[in-house]
C-alpha cells in the first residue's frame, strides 16, 4: 500500500502506531470524539494546543469484514491558529464524518475533523502527533 506524502499518517508524528493497531490509517468515520480539550502554555508568546481523544473500533476499514479493536486514539496539537471550532451540536453526540490532516503550504499542519453530528472543528498547527493509543472494553 503506498502511503499518500503530505497528509494522514505521514503528518503525524507517531501515526504509524495507529496503522500497527488497525492494519491502515483510518478515516475515523463512525469514530466518536470523546474528548476536545485546549491548553494555554507560555514560551516567548502564548501558546494554545488541543488535545483530541476519538474513541475508533476500526469500522471504516474497506478491506474488514468485521471491526478492529475498540481504542481510544489520542492526538496532541502544538501551537493551534486560524481555529474554526463548531460546539452548536454536541448534545448530538460527536460522530466523526472523517478526519483529514495534511500539510499546508505555509509548512502548518492542518487538523481538519469533518462531523457527522456535534462537534466539528479545524486549525493549523505547528505539529500533530498520536499521544496515546489504548483498549477500550
Amino acid at each position: 500500500m503506498r502511503i499518500q506524502e503530505n497528509s494522514g499518517e505521514t503528518c503525524v508524528e507517531h501515526g504509524a502506531i495507529v496503522r500497527g493497531v488497525y492494519g491502515y490509517w483510518p478515516s475515523f468515520h463512525d469514530a466518536e470524539v470523546v474528548e476536545f480539550g485546549f491548553k494555554m502554555r507560555k514560551e516567548d508568546r502564548n501558546l494554545t494546543d488541543a488535545t483530541i481523544k476519538i474513541l475508533h473500533a476500526g469500522q471504516d476499514n474497506p478491506q474488514s469484514t468485521c471491526p478492529g479493536p475498540r481504542c481510544v486514539v489520542g492526538f496532541e496539537c502544538k501551537d493551534i491558529s486560524n481555529p474554526i471550532i463548531d460546539i452548536a451540536e454536541l448534545y448530538a453526540g460527536n460522530w466523526i464524518s472523517r478526519l483529514i490532516v495534511f500539510k499546508t503550504s505555509e509548512g502548518l499542519y492542518r487538523f481538519n475533523l469533518e462531523a457527522s453530528a456535534g462537534l466539528e472543528a479545524k486549525f493549523d498547527c505547528k505539529s500533530v502527533s498520536i499521544a496515546a493509543i489504548y483498549p477500550i472494553a
